[in-house]
């Protein structure tokens, strides 16, 4: 294999332009949106909270919270990352 190839096969970092991580710091400090907490639950499908532990700890921590410490926002890469359901309603 080239190494031209192999360096495009490789995931990009989490400060590299295209990562969706970037991406998401990058918009929220455009729109002056305070990020609280990350959770990532890399590698898994969108299909089943039930194999996202970081997932479902998200929504413990929202739903366990006081109404006046909630978020008013989660941000996500994609729709289909936050939930299959989501992205097909």
């Amino acid at each position: 294999m080239e190494k031209s190839q192999d360096a495009r096969c490789r995931p990009p970092t989490l400060l590299h332009p295209i990562h969706p991580r970037f991406k998401l710091t990058r918009y929220a400090e455009n729109h002056n949106i305070r990020v609280l907490v990350e959770y990532v639950d890399a590698g898994f499908s969108g299909k089943n909270v039930l194999g996202r532990p970081q997932f479902r700890q998200m929504m413990d921590d929202i739903i366990k919270a006081q109404p006046s410490k909630r978020p008013v926002y989660v941000l996500v890469f994609k729709l289909s990352r936050f939930g299959r359901n989501a992205a097909d309603s």
